[in-house]
């Protein structure tokens, strides 16, 4: 029987990805983004699991494309390029008045404040962010986290995320888990889930 409900953010409740970072670190440096990509993901995990603050990130960017510190933008570009998508906090908002409802997120902890200040946060009954745990999703060791967290067995457990790699992990511990593609698909796959 579904008990629980966790759901990531960027991509899925924020509608942001770091490709369009990518994307505007390229115009401005004029390397690609593949190679952008390459060089930040490093950078950004140990940004997102806490290892380093949002001023020596800031720095590691700058340094590593040679670019100015001012133009690095990690927050403001996020304030300036992300929304919320309404209908996922709405169908949250109608699962949390029968299940426990929690989300789970790589994210550091200035876009995570910043995210807080944006959405209903009582909908949610557990609040997961990477940079608090020194965890990191794909690997095993978060989702097991939150599961023992929130006490909830892993099949009582439905995930969703927009990234393959995330579910799949979501999926090695056992969970249920949804990549989400759009809103009307995964109201579909949770009320088939769910036997509605």
């Amino acid at each position: 029987m579904i008990k629980c409900f966790v759901f990531d953010l960027g991509g899925v409740v924020v509608n942001y990805k770091n490709e369009y970072y990518f994307e505007y670190l390229s115009r401005i440096c004029g390397r690609s983004k593949t190679e952008i990509d390459f060089i930040l993901t490093p950078m950004i995990f140990r940004f997102e699991t806490g290892a380093i603050g949002e001023g020596r990130f800031e720095l590691e960017v700058s340094k590593a494309l040679s670019i100015k510190r001012s133009n690095v933008g990690w927050v403001d570009f996020y304030k300036q390029k992300s929304t919320i998508n309404k209908g996922v906090l709405e169908l949250i908002k109608e699962l949390h008045k029968w299940y426990t409802t929690a989300f789970l997120s790589n994210v550091d902890k200035s876009r995570y404040l910043l995210t807080m200040r944006r959405i209903d946060t009582s909908i949610f009954d557990y609040r997961f962010g990477s940079c608090y745990l020194n965890l990191y999703k794909p690997h095993a060791a978060i989702y097991k986290f939150v599961l023992t967290r929130m006490g909830f067995r892993p099949e009582e457990t439905v995930f969703i995320d927009d990234r393959k790699d995330n579910v799949y992990g979501a999926r090695c511990v056992g969970m249920h888990a949804i990549r989400f593609t759009g809103l009307k698909d995964v109201r579909t796959r949770i009320n088939a889930l769910i036997g509605r």
